[in-house]
């Protein structure tokens, strides 16, 4: 299925909450943006727990950099080297960039990081 890019904007934990509450669902079709369905409720199982391992890994990796660089522009990058880059992310890097930036700060917030 390949990578699972997590799409919190404003809040990880609330992120983290709709999935555990979607997977509670008897879900038979779950319709993404960007062009994917998935049917089954096996295969959407698989993919919101997928989902929500990726998105717990890349909370804890934005965290790391963060205290580890120090620099928002350091985390950036760095993320994006490893995400977009690595991963060979479909998504425009515009785009990804700007949801990238929402998501730094929004786990410098919660966490209570200074970035």
């Amino acid at each position: 299925m390949g990578y699972i890019l997590p799409q919190f904007l404003y809040s990880f934990k609330e992120y983290l909450k709709s999935l555990e509450k979607i997977e509670k669902l008897e879900i038979e079709i779950l319709g993404l943006p960007h062009e994917r369905v998935i049917k089954g409720r096996k295969n959407i199982r698989k993919f919101l727990e997928d989902s929500r391992k990726n998105t717990i890994e890349y909370i804890e990796d934005i965290k790391n950099k963060i205290e580890v660089l120090k620099e928002f522009d350091k985390v950036l990058n760095s993320m994006i080297e490893d995400y977009y880059y690595k991963r060979k992310l479909r998504q425009p890097i515009h785009a990804y960039t700007e949801n990238l930036k929402a998501q730094i700060r929004c786990v410098a917030k919660e966490m209570e990081l200074k970035v």
